[in-house]
């Protein structure tokens, strides 16, 4: 059940992320650390990995927390004025 509701965090996260975007970083974070404490658990118990999908993973939760803060920067952008009418 913990190992259920510590995967299911990252997915709230970017629910969350949809109408709060400053989570989106912490929850690309959370993901990372998600994904190597499942890793690193499947490997202890004798488990084989997919390392593939951890990897997709990886990369998606990083490109989230690259693209974030510029997706930040264009919100707070102020309104573009009206375009003359010729």
């Amino acid at each position: 059940m913990a190992l259920a509701a510590l995967t299911a965090l990252p997915g709230i996260g970017m629910i969350v992320a949809t109408i709060v975007p400053i989570a989106a970083f912490f929850a690309a974070v959370l993901s990372i650390l998600v994904v190597a404490a499942l890793g690193t658990a499947s490997k202890i118990n004798g488990g084989r990995p997919s390392w593939r999908i951890s990897v997709l993973l990886v990369v998606a939760a990083i490109s989230v927390a690259i693209m974030q803060p510029l997706g930040l920067k264009v919100m707070f952008l102020p309104p573009a004025d009206e375009l003359p009418v010729c």
